[in-house]
Parts: structure tokens; C-alpha cells; sequence
């Protein structure tokens, strides 16, 4: 019942769907910064050289 009400809410109201998209937006650029930082198997030091 409360995902139905919030799935009409978010159907009917354009400045509620834009403040989502704009923060799934932000949180996707950020996910895609952070792979491209760590390219190297995922930030992870695979073998312990000096």
C-alpha cells in the first residue's frame, strides 16, 4: 500500500521525480569517478611488492 501511494505520488508530482533523478544522477557519476580511481582491480593490491 505505501509503495503504491508513493508510486503515484512520484508519477504525479514533476519536482519529486526531478529531486530523484537528480540524486540517483550525482550518486552514479560518483560510483563511475570512484572506478575509474581505483582501475587497478578494483582498489585492491593483489600481490604485497615492494
Amino acid at each position: 500500500m505505501i509503495r503504491t501511494m508513493f508510486l503515484l505520488k512520484y508519477m504525479a508530482d514533476d519536482e519529486l521525480r526531478g529531486t530523484i533523478q537528480a540524486a540517483t544522477y550525482k550518486s552514479e557519476a560518483f560510483n563511475g569517478f570512484s572506478k575509474w580511481i581505483f582501475f587497478g582491480g578494483e582498489g585492491i593490491n593483489a600481490e604485497n611488492g615492494r
